[in-house]
């Protein structure tokens, strides 16, 4: 009974994360993709060669305003066909966007098979991968590994000044998952004492609180 008691109010409380995840991972505007697109052709016309985009470029750029927009469905089907035309080189941030949509649209096993095998050291997006599968992770109940990711290869995430209290949550989440309730009093206190007014605030007392 406890440890679904537990579970449930994990269930609960992880959608507090949405606005963290939100504001660290929303895609950029239509508008903005275009500037980007149209940077890289201007590098390409000015050193003599030919521009040619890939075919995955627009369903890209669309799939993250679609997510900056909220219709997550439209931002899957659209990263879906980046994928399936990307080349090598693009597909490791196109399959981590996409996971991070099907996350937004519920799908949490499909995001979890988009993300499977990525390499994201060294990447730009690597701290947004780490934040959101140890997320992933927390929502399945795999608070071992969890715990593992969020001190091993995303133990960083806590040093980071816009992803700390996210990774603080879901460390305080895991180990409240696992019963170690002092250890997780005391991820779920420092994200109370640096933002008590935020959602995530608010649910990290409220769950320090039915300790």
């Amino acid at each position: 009974m406890v440890a679904a008691s537990r579970r449930a109010g994990s269930t609960g409380a992880i959608k507090a994360l949405a606005g963290k995840f939100a504001s660290l991972m929303g895609g950029a505007s239509a508008a903005n993709q275009s500037v980007v697109m149209g940077v890289r052709g201007a590098d390409k016309s000015s050193s003599g060669s030919d521009y040619v985009e890939s075919e995955a470029e627009i369903p890209f750029a669309e799939g993250k305003a679609r997510i900056a927009s909220g219709d997550y469905s439209a931002a899957v089907a659209r990263l879906a066909e980046a994928r399936d035309s990307a080349d090598i080189d693009q597909l490791p941030e196109i399959l981590f966007t996409l996971g991070y949509a099907q996350s937004l649209l519920g799908d949490a096993r499909g995001a979890m098979e988009s993300l499977a095998d990525l390499k994201p050291q060294g990447a730009s997006w690597a701290s947004d991968y780490y934040l959101l599968e140890a997320k992933l992770l927390v929502d399945a109940f795999a608070y071992d590994k969890a715990i593992a990711l969020l001190q091993g290869d995303g133990a960083a995430l806590a040093r980071d000044s816009n992803r700390a209290t996210g990774a603080w949550f879901l460390l305080g989440m895991a180990l409240r998952g696992k019963g170690d309730t002092a250890a997780a009093r005391e991820q779920l206190a420092k994200v109370v004492a640096a933002e008590s007014g935020s959602e995530l605030g608010k649910a990290a007392a409220a769950l320090i609180s039915a300790q």
